[in-house]
C-alpha cells in the first residue's frame, strides 16, 4: 500500500498530539490529580461533619447552609424532597441510582473516586437532615472551575512538558523525512561529477519512494548516455577516419599510376568516399539545426502522397537494383507541414527500408488518415532488429544491430524521429528477426 508524504505527516502531527496529551495525562494524574482529590475528600468530610454538628446544636440554620458554603472551592445545593434530589444534574454528575437509595437507611452517602476506584467522578457527599420533622438533602460538591484555575502555574509546567516531548518527536519525524532527501543530495553531487554508477536503496512506498526511484532510474538513465556518448564520439571519429584514410590511399596510387583505366577507377572511390564525407557532414549540420533551432516551424499545404511518390522515383535506382516489388496504398490528401523536412524524413525512412530489404523481396508503403490524424506506414522484410536494439534506434550513431551490417552512418533514424517532433507527431519501430521492420508515423 502506497502512503502519501501528506497523510505520513498528518498521522505523524495526530499522533504526536495524541502521544503529548497522554504524557500531560500521565504526568498530571500522578502527580497533581492524587493530591487535588485528596484535597477535596478531606475538606468534604471536615464541611459534613462540621455542617452536622452545627445543625444538631441548632446553631445553622438549613436555609443559610447553601450560602454559607457556595464561596470558595465548595458547592452546596439544599433539596426539599428527594426526588428533586434525585433529579438534579449535580446529583447524577456525581452519584448513581443504587447510591442514592442508601439514603432511606442512612443520614449520609459520599463518592470518594479515590477509595472506591471510581477515577471518573469527583468526591462530593449528600446529607440527610431534619428541619420541623421534615427531611432535607444537602449536596456538596468541588467547584472544579475555582480548584482548575488555581492550578495553573502546575498546567503550564505540563504544557512545557509536552511541548519539550512534541519537539522532540517532530525532530525524529523531520529525521526521517529529511534523511533520504539529504541522500539525494549527496548522490546528485557525485552525479554532478560524472559518477553516474549510484544508486539509492530504500523500502518507503511515498512520494519520497517514487522520487528515488525516479532519482535511481535517472541515474541509470545518464550512465547509458554516459557510455552512448562515449560511442558517438568513437562512432563519429570513426566515421570521419575512414573515408580519409581511404581517400588518402587512393590519392597517394592515383599519383603513383600512369594507367588511365587505375587513375579513373581511384578517383571513383575518392570522389565516392568524399560524397560518403559530405553527406555525413550534411546529416550531422542537420540534425544539429534541427535540435538547436528556436524558430517557428514553416508549414504550407501540399499533397502528401505525391510527395512520397517524388522520393520513390528519386530512388528508383536502388530498389529497381534490388527487384524489389513495391506495394503502395497512397491515400490522396494534403497535410499542412514543412515540405522540405518531411521530404527529408521519407528520404531516410526509405533509403533505410530499401537497404535492408533483400534482393527480390517486398517494400510495402501505405498512407491514410483518420479523422484529423496521418499515419504512414513502411515496412520492409528484412533481418529485422533485435528486441535489445530497438529502444536505440533513434539514437545517434547507434548501429547496435549487427544483423544489419555497417551499412549508413546511424544519423537517419534520429532525423526522422525530430523531424516527426517538430511536427507534434510520433515515430514507432515494430520489429521481429527475420520477419523484417515497420515503422510507423504519426502527424
Amino acid at each position: 500500500m502506497r502512503k502519501s508524504v501528506y497523510a505520513q505527516l498528518v498521522c505523524m502531527l495526530l499522533g504526536i498530539v495524541f502521544i503529548t496529551n497522554l504524557v500531560v495525562f500521565v504526568t498530571f494524574a500522578l502527580t497533581t490529580e492524587h493530591t487535588i482529590f485528596t484535597e477535596m475528600e478531606d475538606t468534604i468530610g471536615e464541611l459534613t461533619a462540621n455542617v452536622k454538628e452545627l445543625h444538631s446544636s441548632g446553631l445553622l440554620p438549613l436555609d443559610r447552609v447553601p450560602a454559607l458554603l457556595n464561596n470558595g472551592h465548595i458547592n452546596a445545593a439544599l433539596y426539599q424532597s428527594f426526588g428533586d434530589l434525585q433529579q438534579a444534574s449535580a446529583t447524577q454528575r456525581f452519584f448513581i441510582r443504587q447510591e442514592l437509595l442508601q439514603l432511606e437507611h442512612t443520614d449520609e452517602i459520599r463518592a470518594y473516586p479515590l477509595r472506591a476506584r471510581r477515577a471518573s467522578r469527583l468526591p462530593a457527599a449528600i446529607l440527610k437532615l431534619d428541619q420541623s420533622g421534615e427531611p432535607y438533602y444537602l449536596l456538596i460538591y468541588p467547584d472544579v472551575h475555582k480548584i482548575m484555575f488555581n492550578f495553573r502555574g502546575i498546567l503550564a509546567k505540563v504544557n512545557i512538558a509536552s511541548l519539550i516531548v512534541g519537539s522532540l518527536m517532530f525532530l525524529l519525524a523531520a529525521k526521517y523525512i529529511v534523511k533520504p532527501i539529504r541522500q539525494l543530495g549527496e548522490v546528485t553531487k557525485k552525479i554532478s561529477r560524472g559518477e553516474f554508477n549510484v544508486t539509492i536503496a530504500h523500502k518507503r512506498k511515498d512520494e519520497i519512494g517514487q522520487l528515488i526511484d525516479g532519482f535511481n532510474t535517472m541515474a541509470k538513465e545518464l550512465q547509458g548516455i554516459e557510455m552512448l556518448r562515449s560511442d558517438f564520439i568513437s562512432a563519429i571519429s570513426h566515421e570521419f577516419k575512414t573515408p580519409l584514410t581511404s581517400i588518402k590511399g587512393y590519392a597517394k596510387l592515383l599519383g603513383d599510376t600512369h594507367d588511365e583505366g587505375e587513375r579513373h577507377e581511384y578517383a571513383s572511390i575518392i570522389v565516392a568516399e568524399a560524397d560518403r564525407l559530405s553527406h555525413l557532414a550534411s546529416n550531422i549540420l542537420l540534425l544539429n539545426r534541427l535540435e538547436h533551432t528556436g524558430e517557428e516551424l514553416h508549414r504550407e499545404n501540399f499533397r502528401l502522397d505525391e510527395q512520397l511518390r517524388q522520393v520513390l522515383l528519386l530512388l528508383e535506382n536502388l530498389w529497381s537494383e534490388k527487384q524489389l516489388e513495391l506495394e503502395l496504398e497512397l491515400f490522396a490528401l494534403t497535410y499542412s507541414g514543412n515540405k522540405q523536412l518531411l521530404y527529408q524524413l521519407w528520404l531516410n525512412l526509405l533509403d533505410n527500408a530499401i537497404k535492408y530489404s533483400p534482393v527480390g523481396g517486398k517494400l510495402e508503403i501505405n498512407l491514410t488518415r483518420d479523422n484529423d490524424n496521418v499515419q504512414c506506414t513502411i515496412r520492409d522484410y528484412g533481418p529485422g532488429i533485435p528486441a535489445e536494439h530497438q529502444r536505440h534506434v533513434f539514437d545517434k550513431f547507434y548501429k547496435g544491430d549487427k544483423s544489419r551490417g555497417s551499412i549508413g552512418n546511424g544519423l537517419g533514424l534520429s532525423i526522422a524521429k525530430k523531424v516527426v517532433d517538430m511536427h507534434q507527431g510520433q515515430i514507432t519501430l515494430e520489429s521481429s528477426l527475420g520477419q523484417g521492420t515497420k515503422v510507423i508515423v504519426l502527424l
